[in-house]
């Protein structure tokens, strides 16, 4: 199902809400984390399973074959911002979050 989002608007919206992800690999590895940064080539991802969960892996874009939000995340579409009427706190307002790159 496509809800019109880009790859960058979708992946500025998990920078920005800070929410722990699956990041899955061509080569099968999952990845969890937090979404630090990305540009055109990679993403910027703060480990949630390593022994030092200190420090950002850089992954290529080339190599994910996904990205899913561990918790439902609200997608909004069309640069719409978070009003009080489509917060997560509806339970209409629930999606899971996945790009498929």
């Amino acid at each position: 199902m496509n809800y019109g989002l880009s790859e960058h608007s979708y992946l500025q919206s998990r920078v920005d809400d800070q929410m722990p992800i699956f990041c899955w690999l061509a080569n099968g590895i999952r990845l969890v984390g937090i979404l630090q940064a990305h540009d055109t080539e990679a993403i910027f991802i703060r480990c949630l399973e390593c022994k030092d969960s200190q420090g950002t892996m850089m992954v290529r874009k080339r190599q994910i074959t996904s990205i899913v939000t561990i918790a439902a995340a609200k997608i909004y579409r069309n640069h719409e911002k978070p009003t009080a009427d489509n917060k997560l706190d509806k339970p209409n307002g629930k999606r899971r979050a996945c790009l498929q790159i």
